[in-house]
């Protein structure tokens, strides 16, 4: 049974941090926005939807429409 080593996962990330060669990416969970004062999602798409206008404001909502109820602006934008 393998254990974890955290020293040698930290020596890892810190040669694929110091790597120009390799890439690196970081997935963050939802909510992380949320904590340091960004919106949500839903806030988000109420934002979004609160400062479109004329045509733009009509097809978002004739998108949001055809989607579930509560879809949120990245699944709008999905659709787009």
């Amino acid at each position: 049974m393998a254990t974890h080593d955290a020293l040698r996962a930290a020596n890892e990330m810190r040669e694929q941090l110091a790597s120009n060669e390799r890439r690196l990416g970081f997935f963050c969970g939802a909510g992380t926005s949320m904590s340091v004062g960004l919106p949500g999602i839903q806030e988000l798409t109420e934002e979004v939807k609160a400062k479109l206008s004329g045509k733009e404001k009509e097809q978002f909502e004739l998108i949001a429409a055809e989607l579930p109820a509560g879809a949120n602006v990245e699944q709008i934008l999905d659709r787009v």
